[in-house]
């Protein structure tokens, strides 16, 4: 199945169609959403990227869709392996697509696998995730023979690459990258906050994430908690979908101070809105949505399971994983707007200086828009 949005004025896009980019899921995770930007771009240069969700379309949010982008749907699952990666070579063939641009480790097996498949079919992989821990020889080596299978293998932070050269694999260092003109200052705030009552006087802390077990939401309210009862007046508003999105909203039931939303239409107000960004997530290497919050010039602090130093430099407040008062600490230090100001100038300018989009497509461009 698939689903587009077409314009009636002049040629169609879709016949400059170059690259594929395979998917888990489209949602509001960080993955999903550095991959849209990617081909968002591409669109905007006029090329004809496409996106391919490799698994059931469980949690499509296609607010962060560009406008006219096919999402094609290939339930790889039920076709099992080998005809799932037939039918990405026969849909790369109709679309004109010359390579395939995986972002997970789930679909770089499919892709590996449809591009020794595909004759002249190029396998660009982004690891977003560190390499699995627990693998058996068979796995193992099945694993290595993917990675070569890739003609070029990127990695969007300096942990994820020494992580992945420690099991032998060749990779690029490119870090994560947002478009520096969609997320920056100024950017017009959403009406939200003024709709609630929520003033300039309150700190404001906003949570842009997808509800999974890995993502520690209990550290954020406890410490949100803790500067409440200090006396901080601060909120705080949590924006996404997922399984357990269900339990914040039940959390949520009765506090003033707390808010759940399931989606934004437009990110880069969102960011305008609140005051602070806040992460939490332990196994999330690359917190796609910190780098937004960098190029929106928003503070930020976030869980540090290791290595994110070496993404955003000094630009954000990092704590350790699994301290409520230590996060409390840091978004206390944020509650004065001059502190707020001068982290988000310095994480702007990180972002300008390492995390370009536009300059990432031009490095990634030869390798699927030859």
């Amino acid at each position: 199945m698939t689903r587009s949005s077409t314009s009636t004025a002049g040629p169609s896009p879709l016949a400059a169609a170059r690259a594929l980019h395979l998917l888990d899921h489209m949602g509001v995770g960080g993955i999903a959403r550095s991959a849209i930007e990617l081909v968002r771009h591409a669109r905007m240069d006029g090329m004809g990227d496409e996106i391919v969700l490799a698994g059931r379309p469980l949690d499509v949010d296609v607010d962060f869709a560009a406008p006219a982008t096919p999402v094609h749907f290939l339930p790889a699952l039920d076709l099992g392996e080998r005809a799932a990666a037939q039918r990405l070579v026969d849909l790369a063939a109709s679309r004109g697509a010359r390579s395939l641009h995986t972002h997970s480790t789930a679909t770089l097996r499919l892709g590996a696998r449809a591009r020794r498949a595909g004759a002249g079919l190029a396998l660009l992989a982004t690891l977003n995730e560190a390499p699995p821990t627990e693998l058996g020889f068979v796995a193992r080596r099945a694993l290595r023979r993917d990675l070569r299978s890739a003609d070029r293998l990127i990695a969007p932070s300096p942990e994820l690459a020494e992580a992945w050269s420690r099991l032998g694999a060749e990779v690029e260092l490119r870090l994560a990258a947002v478009d520096l003109g969609r997320f920056r200052p100024g950017a017009q705030p959403s009406a939200w906050r003024s709709s609630r009552g929520i003033g300039p006087q309150t700190l404001l802390v906003g949570c842009l994430l997808r509800a999974t077990d890995d993502k520690d939401t209990g550290l954020v309210l406890d410490a949100i908690a803790e500067l409440r009862e200090r006396g901080l007046d601060v909120a705080v508003q949590f924006v996404g979908d997922g399984p357990q999105r269900a339990a914040l909203v039940e959390r949520a039931r009765g506090l003033h101070w707390m808010h759940v939303r399931r989606r934004v239409l437009d990110v880069p107000s969102w960011y305008a809105m609140v005051d602070v960004v806040a992460f939490a997530c332990e196994a999330e290497l690359v917190p796609f949505a910190l780098i937004e919050a960098m190029a929106s010039g928003r503070a930020a602090v976030a869980v540090d399971p290791g290595g994110l130093r070496g993404l955003v430099g000094e630009a954000a407040h990092l704590v350790a994983p699994g301290n409520p008062s230590a996060y409390a600490e840091a978004l206390g230090a944020l509650a004065e707007p001059e502190v707020r100001s001068r982290l988000g100038r310095a994480a702007r300018q990180r972002a300008i200086e390492f995390h370009d989009l536009s300059s990432l497509r031009a490095a990634l461009a030869p390798a699927y828009h030859g």
